[in-house]
């Protein structure tokens, strides 16, 4: 595979994962702006909605919705959703691409980030509880984010464990 270009298998979701996910971002937010009722300040597009239910950490960043799809978002702040989708959809990647390779040491710096990412993972389920323009299906999407990220998090407190030398990438 490297004769074609084609970097090993163990990266094959660093690129295709964040790509993916501002292309299916960016569409639903074009489809919910052109949804958007001019009347109802504070409405928020099914799109939109759908929109915040696959990118749910950074959908919390951008809470509240409804001024995405008004005329009054800018460029610059649409470049900055986009550039933090691409973001949490490469750190997600990385974090499947790297799941069972080599043994990580325990630091300080692992523990620390470990207990941020924690108590970030409250965030999607504590702004959507609170947000009364969004449906049910919205908030149990932001629960299962928030468990997502509590678990993965928690993984940087637990004691290191070996490497998985099954998972092994051996060129071809």
């Amino acid at each position: 595979m490297e004769n074609f270009g084609i970097r090993k298998k163990a990266n094959r979701f660093a690129l295709l994962l964040p790509v993916c996910a501002i292309l299916v971002t960016s569409a639903l937010w074009l489809t919910a702006r052109s949804q958007y009722p001019s009347w109802c300040l504070d409405c928020v597009p099914i799109p939109l909605q759908l929109a915040g239910m696959l990118n749910g950490p950074v959908a919390f960043l951008a809470y509240p919705f409804y001024p995405l799809v008004q005329g009054d978002a800018s460029a610059g702040h649409l470049a900055i959703l986009l550039a933090a989708i691409a973001l949490q959809w490469a750190y997600i990647s990385y974090a499947i691409d790297k799941r069972h390779t080599g043994a990580r040491q325990r630091t300080i710096w692992r523990w620390i980030v470990g207990l941020l990412g924690v108590l970030f993972a409250f965030g999607p389920i504590a702004v959507a509880i609170r947000m009364y323009h969004v449906g049910l299906p919205y908030k149990v999407v932001a629960l299962a984010w928030s468990l997502l990220m509590g678990y993965h998090f928690f993984g940087f407190l637990r004691k290191v464990r070996g490497a998985d030398i099954s998972a092994d990438v051996s060129p071809s």
